[in-house]
């Protein structure tokens, strides 16, 4: 059976030896009426709605991946190996990072609820008082809430804590990415070392750098990168920030892990160069201040559960029904 689109209809056809057959047309489902139709009904990932009900979710704001296999790890990572084939059921993901004016917005939807900087379990939202690098907070306190710091709304949101992504997620009924997901979002089926294929990074696809030599030296705003795309039309998700997924670390854990819809581990430890420990969650990608071989798709970091950064921030994925 060949699956077209337009109206329900069954039409006869006959092959050249004269076997017959049918094409069966399958109805387009738009019911928010945005012109972009159900996921499950789209022929494409350009065209696929990933909540028919909400006309402000459109292709351009968040991307169905759909289900099957892909490619995750590389067999010379030294924590991303080896390449396994891994299944993964359909999700729609965030095409950008999320924004300082989004997560202002969230932040003011917390503070109309008495929440001032604080999600119900009263952990922070968002780092004010970060005093280990040299930029400065990119969200301010009003007299009725937050707002982005001007210039910079379009900006990703860094300064946040992983619970304080999470949380985030979960008040637009999202979760974040497990790296599986992100992984597959960034670099599709094919195993390209990067989401553009596998030409090396330039300062045309990706914004990174090192201390010495930086394609911007800071956050751009989300999108500036368009010929940087995933083969899903996902942006940044090499450089600019990097991103907060849901899994713990462990470093032995695309060698042991499970190959279909996997979550990750129970817990997550590491030990920095230093001999220090901590409670390790991951974060995918580099940032603008990391080399090219933070680029890689593949490229993971054992970050402090508890810890913030300006490098560091987030996206969220949508689990399908």
């Amino acid at each position: 059976m060949i699956w077209l689109f337009g109206c329900a209809q069954t039409l006869h056809f006959e092959y050249g030896g004269g076997d017959t057959g049918t094409i069966t047309q399958v109805e387009i489902v738009d019911e928010d009426g945005d012109g972009y139709p159900h996921w499950s009904t789209a022929n494409s990932v350009e065209e696929a709605d990933c909540d028919d009900e909400n006309s402000n979710i459109t292709p351009d704001n968040e991307r169905w991946i759909e289900a099957g296999f892909f490619w995750r790890g590389d067999d010379d990572a030294p924590l991303a190996g080896p390449m396994r084939e891994v299944f993964l059921s359909g999700f729609c993901i965030d095409r950008n990072e999320v924004q300082n004016d989004e997560y202002a917005i969230f932040m003011t939807q917390m503070w109309n609820r008495g929440l001032e900087n604080e999600d119900e379990e009263g952990a922070e939202l968002y780092d004010f008082d970060d005093n280990d690098d040299i930029y400065e907070p990119t969200i301010e306190e009003t007299t009725d809430g937050y707002r982005a710091v001007s210039g910079r709304g379009a900006h990703p949101v860094t300064e946040v804590w992983f619970s304080s992504a999470q949380r985030f997620c979960q008040e637009y009924g999202k979760l974040l990415p497990t790296e599986a997901q992100w992984e597959k979002s960034a670099r599709g089926t094919d195993g390209r070392r990067y989401p553009w294929g596998n030409e090396d990074p330039t300062c045309t696809l990706a914004n990174f750098g090192t201390p010495q030599e930086r394609c911007e030296g800071d956050t751009l705003p989300v999108g500036s990168h368009p010929l940087g795309a995933s083969p899903y039309g996902v942006l940044d998700m090499a450089g600019n920030v990097s991103e907060w997924v849901y899994d713990y670390f462990q470093e032995d854990y695309y060698e042991m892990g499970e190959t279909e819809d996997p979550q990750g581990p129970m817990s997550g430890y590491y030990e920095d160069e230093t001999g220090q420990g901590f409670e390790a969650r991951i974060a995918r990608s580099g940032n603008h201040s990391t080399d090219e071989g933070s680029m890689q798709a593949f490229h993971r970091t054992p970050e402090p559960a508890l810890g913030s950064s300006n490098g560091l921030g987030f996206r969220c994925v949508r689990i399908l029904e």
